[in-house]
């Protein structure tokens, strides 16, 4: 058995997801390199990967009543082993989690994916690379998809890499709508690769089609609460506890102290530091921290900012319907945009349009509609760090004419300094009512 912990886990306290991998004496040191290199970017959670040498890799890693010429099945003493002794064994010497993923290619996916259909409770999920799921009138795959209609079945979740060896398509389409709520299902294929060498590019992808809620996902405020809330969401939906990673705890950071919210910062601070100890804390946080304290709040705070009143009915009228127009920067050209507000039962709501050069259309709610010193000021989440608001306060081009507005925006919500040189230029929007319908 090999076994690879995640950068920083001599320092901290955690538990970490295991990712068992077969034929280690082959695929090892690529998987190493592709968790650590998914992990340090966000995309899936660091992992404990524990690699299984073969012994009698065509017997291991054949399925109990699967029916191959010539081979001895023996994946049920296999899959005996790694919960009996191996399992017991890894959580005594490392700090693992419940949450267990197998990556198995070749005949190794057929014991990855017989675990998942006969032993629901021994992994959480599996990735299946290139496997011969045809042998035996494809036993696999009708063994998969009895687990997922089985009653009381608990989510599976399976991603399928493909290159030589294929799933089927009639097995797969009646695989995914019969699967239970809450389970995972992808399959992708590998062009321009041999059944050898596919292997890095299907674990690469297929771990990252596993997690991909994992790294959409944000907390909803900078709080540990939120970021606590996050992880138990992400826990249910992978079947496993997954811990809070460094990254969530570093962003959530930043947002604070954008937002001048330094005791939540600081609260932050000491859980990152008590689950990962201090050496992984960048240095300069600390010092950012200080200089938080010592400048005191903002006036405005993308929380207030965001779940501040909205106008009544009466005042937001001469500004319902769709607006077009162009937002320009400064020495840049002009780009197109639109922009609808509307009643949804007496809440005032809205969301705006940015037309890209490829002419495809970015939306965004409007999360400020307000009227401030005889201003409509309408906002937008920025979509990227720092966190904050995209504010602009719109006034008639003409004085008494509510048919066109020109407004400048800003970022608001946080003390944010561009890098020197690095400066945002001012951006203008003209917009024209075009459609008066307000519900």
């Amino acid at each position: 058995m090999r076994v690879a912990v995640p950068s920083g886990y001599e320092q901290s306290q955690v538990k970490y997801p295991l990712l068992i991998v077969l034929d280690a004496e082959f695929e090892f040191d690529d998987i190493e390199r592709v968790v650590d290199f998914l992990a340090r970017n966000g995309e899936i959670p660091p992992c404990v990967v524990a690699g299984i040498e073969n012994t009698n890799r065509e017997r291991d890693m054949t399925p109990q009543g699967m029916r191959i010429p010539g081979i001895e099945a023996g994946g049920d003493r296999f899959l005996d082993f790694i919960d009996r002794e191996l399992l017991p064994r890894l959580a005594a010497d490392w700090r693992i989690t419940n949450l267990r993923v197998m990556i198995g290619h070749s005949h190794g996916g057929l014991i990855a994916g017989y675990a998942i259909a006969d032993r629901p409770t021994l992994l959480s999920a599996a990735v299946v690379l290139d496997t011969p799921a045809w042998l035996d009138d494809g036993w696999i795959t009708r063994r998969v998809a009895e687990r997922a209609t089985a009653e009381g079945s608990v989510p599976i979740r399976v991603v399928v890499g493909e290159a030589l060896h294929e799933w089927g398509d009639a097995s797969w389409n009646a695989l995914v709508p019969a699967a239970p709520a809450g389970s995972i299902l992808h399959r992708f294929k590998v062009e321009d690769e041999s059944h050898q060498s596919m292997y890095f590019i299907g674990a690469y992808r297929g771990l990252k089609l596993l997690f991909q809620s994992f790294s959409d996902a944000k907390p909803a405020r900078s709080t540990l609460a939120s970021i606590d809330s996050l992880s138990s969401t992400l826990s249910a939906t992978y079947g496993g506890e997954l811990p809070v990673p460094t990254r969530t705890y570093e962003l959530a950071v930043q947002d604070c102290l954008l937002e001048s919210r330094a005791a939540d910062a600081s609260a932050i601070l000491m859980r990152w530091e008590a689950e990962y100890g201090r050496t992984s804390i960048p240095a300069q946080l600390f010092q950012d921290l200080r200089e938080t304290e010592a400048a005191g709040p903002l006036d405005e705070t993308v929380d207030s900012l965001t779940h501040g009143p909205r106008p009544s009915v009466e005042a937001i009228a001469p500004y319902l319907g769709r607006w077009e127009g162009t937002a320009q920067a400064e020495g840049g050209a002009p780009n197109r945009v639109a922009i609808e507000i509307r009643l949804d039962h007496d809440r005032v709501v809205g969301h705006i349009e940015h037309v890209r050069p490829d002419r495809s259309i970015l939306q965004r709610d409007l999360v400020v509609i307000r009227i401030k010193d005889e201003a409509l000021e309408l906002g937008f989440m920025n979509g990227m760090h720092p966190r904050g608001v995209m504010l602009t306060s719109f006034r008639p081009s003409r004085a008494g004419d509510f048919g066109e507005l020109t407004g400048q925006q800003k970022m608001a919500g946080v003390r944010f300094t561009h890098p020197e040189g690095a400066a945002m230029p001012p951006v203008t929007m003209n917009i024209k009512r075009v459609d008066t319908a307000g519900e």
